[in-house]
């Protein structure tokens, strides 16, 4: 996995804080979608997590070296249910049509 390729955003800095109150295991199953450019990914990864990122554009692809999918969030996820043990959606859910799809 590539080191950080850009600053994570205020956002995805206060997700990083708080993901250790979820009580995850280490090397637990996490997805960001939309990844935008990854650096949660990255982070998420280095932090000891199996990170995966997901996106309709693929400005991720250099830097998460097979860990991204290009999916549109307007679909269903193309995993099977409980693929993942949390998902984390920053700047991206509000662009939906119908957000309730990507989340179920």
């Amino acid at each position: 996995m590539s080191q950080q390729t850009q600053p994570l955003s205020v956002i995805e800095r206060a997700v990083l804080r708080r993901v250790p109150a979820l009580g995850l295991p280490a090397g637990a199953r996490v997805l960001d979608a939309p990844c935008g450019a990854g650096a949660l990914v990255i982070s998420l990864n280095q932090a000891g997590f199996d990170a995966w990122g997901l996106d309709l554009d693929d400005q991720a692809r250099p830097f998460l070296h097979g860990r991204l999918l290009l999916s549109d969030l307007n679909r269903p996820l193309p995993w099977p249910d409980a693929s993942f043990d949390a998902l984390f959606s920053i700047e991206g859910i509000e662009h939906l049509e119908n957000g309730c799809i990507s989340t179920r």
